[in-house]
């Protein structure tokens, strides 16, 4: 009993020896009497109380379970620590402290080393009443889980690249007598992205459960490819590996190469032709219309240019031939003038004659209108030889020098949908 020294006084003290200060007060009725006190203690909630994890394999963890540590008196918590004994292992997000209103959780696994019923504790020291408080843990060890993989290899029919195979199926099976935690399902393997999978099994597979995995084969190029079904888990042996191969086959093309005999290259004069012979092939069962189209570089004047079919049809197997022919041109002389005609012989020996006799025969007041008369019909005579009157008179045109000397590049396109080709050839002009 407390003795106060005026009505309503209060008074502070750890009154129930916890460590946190307590409230105590009296009646303003009574002079003497301690009416009330207010405890401050803090305390703690655990839920659940206790976990059973039931039956797991020898050697394998189990799936974690929680409790939750709860604080709903009105100070803090100082934990001081939280342990597990057993083949049990904890941890914790509690830290040093757990404030008022708040809590925490400790996840738990477990991990048999034998056969038969094991039991453990998570024991939690802290500043309550109950401390240290013991949660209790238990669980049977059994033969299992094993997991088993049905085929253990797939092997996959050739597939055409750039093609997805139907999905063939790989079964897990969990031959042992616990529940079996899967943490992973992928392919691994250096042609790992030529297989994808899709699976049913989820986080846990339980005793004598089956789940599948679905496989299928997908190659981006042709040749042998292999990976191989991953399977991370909580058995023994884990990870499990079904090992994964198939071939993948060349996708229709067309190849365009140069036929047996021929060359990609010839040297050639101006105003010679250069003829090559090409080979289109199909390619993995190919068929259907190949179109071509020609280009040459550099673009000269005037430039050699380039004959060859507008398409072939390929099918089968056959391959079809085809001639590509790059004709130059050759150079020639200047063009003539118009006035380089020459009158016919006998006209010029007329003329010639009418000149001499004029100057032997005729008398002098004669002689000049004979000679003027001859310049005239000379006169005459030229003009026809020119074509006649000032109006066909026209400049010499300029002289054709030929393809110029250089190389040339000779690009054949072959084109079928979205497949194209290219093959280059190359013309030396000389």
């Amino acid at each position: 009993m407390l003795s106060f020294l005026s009505t309503g006084q209060l008074a502070v003290a750890d009154f129930n020896q916890d460590g946190s200060p307590d409230v105590a007060g009296r009646s303003p009725s009574f002079e003497t009497a301690v009416v009330s006190v207010i405890l401050s203690s803090a305390f703690k909630a655990i839920w659940p109380a206790s976990l059973n994890f039931g039956s797991q394999g020898v050697g394998s963890t189990s799936a974690a379970q929680t409790v939750t540590i709860s604080n709903p008196s009105n100070v803090s918590i100082n934990v001081a620590s939280i342990a597990a004994t057993g083949n049990f292992s904890q941890t914790n997000d509690c830290g040093a402290s757990l404030a008022i209103g708040a809590h925490c959780a400790v996840t738990v696994t477990f991990t048999p080393t034998a056969t038969g019923l094991e039991s453990g504790t998570i024991t939690v020291t802290d500043n309550t009443k109950i401390s240290p408080l013991a949660i209790p843990l238990s669980g049977t060890g059994v033969n299992g889980p094993f997991l088993a993989a049905y085929p253990s290899r797939l092997n996959f029919a050739p597939q055409t690249a750039g093609t997805s195979s139907a999905a063939a199926g790989i079964l897990l099976v969990n031959t042992g007598n616990a529940s079996l935690n899967i943490n992973s399902i992928g392919v691994t393997g250096a042609d790992g992205s030529d297989f994808t999978e899709t699976n049913t099994c989820g986080s846990s597979l339980p005793a004598a459960g089956s789940c599948t995995v679905n496989v299928t084969f997908a190659p981006v190029t042709a040749g042998s490819h292999t990976a191989g079904i991953s399977i991370s888990d909580a058995a023994p042996g884990s990870p499990q590996t079904v090992a994964l191969s198939g071939t993948g086959l060349p996708a229709p093309d067309f190849a365009v190469g140069v036929a047996s005999g021929s060359s990609t290259s010839s040297t050639i004069a101006a105003g010679k032709s250069a003829t090559f012979n090409l080979t289109v092939a199909p390619v993995a069962s190919f068929s259907g219309t190949v179109n071509f189209t020609c280009s040459i570089t550099p673009p000269e004047t005037p430039a050699p240019t380039c004959s060859m079919p507008s398409s072939v049809n390929l099918t089968g197997s056959t391959a079809a031939q085809v001639a590509v022919t790059v004709s130059t041109t050759a150079p020639g002389s200047a063009g003539m003038s118009p006035c380089s005609k020459l009158p016919p012989a006998s006209l010029m020996a007329a003329m010639l004659a009418l000149f001499t006799f004029s100057l032997l025969f005729m008398a002098k007041r004669r002689r000049l209108p004979a000679l003027a008369a001859s310049l005239t019909l000379f006169a005459v005579i030229a003009t026809t030889g020119c074509g006649g009157g000032s109006a066909s008179i026209h400049p010499t045109p300029a002289p054709n020098l030929g393809t110029p000397v250089g190389t040339y590049t000779v690009t054949i396109t072959a084109t079928s949908g979205s497949l194209s080709h290219n093959m280059t050839l190359t013309v030396v002009v000389q």
